[in-house]
């Protein structure tokens, strides 16, 4: 007596379309999909590590809540600092540069812009404070720092939308520009 496996067509149940259910065809395919599956999700991503504290700051700075929970990336894929130039930043450059990379798009600079970022009319007469409250010692340095970890700190009731100084494809002399505008924005 064979006590084999014996396939007739009894094993085979029709489905309604009259075709044949083939188990061991579905088996692998179901099989190869959870592989592909499971492949898909334990790919190896990076973890995103936020920076410990901000590169400018000569004490521990105090973190807002929004900081804490929307960690800045470091700028560069050394995680060095830019060498930023500001003895060779110019405000008119740095004017036009505003304009010209968006920032007008979402900041309100004397009445003209979006309003998706803080209003920056008088942002300079406010740097100092906040770069005193950062721990950094220049409110040039608190521009800097918002240019290239722009989540480091968020203004009240803002989005962490803005893009860093890589994603808006700006060179440590713009960046310089850029500063020496902001510093101009002392109000009316």
């Amino acid at each position: 007596m064979n006590k084999g496996l014996k396939l007739s067509a009894a094993h085979l149940a029709p489905l309604p379309k009259g075709r044949l259910v083939l188990f061991p065809r579905r088996a692998w395919f179901l099989a190869l999909v959870l592989v592909l599956f499971l492949t898909a999700c334990t790919s190896r991503a990076t973890p995103t590590v936020p920076p410990a504290a901000s590169p400018f700051a000569t004490q521990q700075p105090t973190a807002t809540p929004a900081a804490v929970s929307s960690p800045s990336p470091m700028p560069g894929e050394s995680g060095r600092l830019p060498n930023i130039p500001l003895e060779r930043g110019d405000a008119s450059r740095g004017e036009r540069l505003f304009s010209s990379v968006g920032c007008i798009g979402c900041h309100t600079v004397k009445g003209v812009g979006g309003n998706v970022g803080p209003e920056l009319t008088a942002v300079a007469r406010r740097a100092p404070s906040r770069a005193a409250d950062r721990g950094l010692v220049s409110p040039q340095l608190y521009f800097i720092e918002s240019l290239v970890y722009p989540k480091a700190y968020l203004a009240p009731g803002y989005p962490p939308d803005m893009p860093d100084w890589k994603q808006m494809q700006l060179s440590e002399q713009a960046v310089a520009d850029l500063v020496a505008y902001l510093m101009t924005l002392v109000g009316e």
